[in-house]
């Protein structure tokens, strides 16, 4: 099973940043809804098109992550993080 990684990437840019970072900042800097960014970032999302993975790639490398698309996937059953 495939599962988005928007969890650890935002982990990683508040680390990056030094400060938490609000999905409605990521909602209104990449023009995904709140609702479908909290389903990303629990690893349910109900669906996923290719914009919006562009988007999120955009946003995490405007704010100096350096990030991949395959940093935004990985593969296995493991459970999702809490939010």
């Amino acid at each position: 099973m495939l599962r988005l990684n928007v969890f650890a990437l935002r982990t990683a840019l508040e680390s990056h940043l030094g400060h938490r970072v609000p999905l409605r900042l990521i909602a209104d800097a990449t023009g995904i809804s709140q609702n479908t960014l909290s389903g990303m970032v629990r690893g349910v999302p109900r669906h996923v098109d290719l914009a919006q993975l562009e988007a999120l790639l955009a946003y995490f490398r405007a704010q100096g992550l350096q990030v991949e698309a395959g940093d935004l996937l990985t593969e296995g059953d493991a459970p999702a993080p809490a939010s």
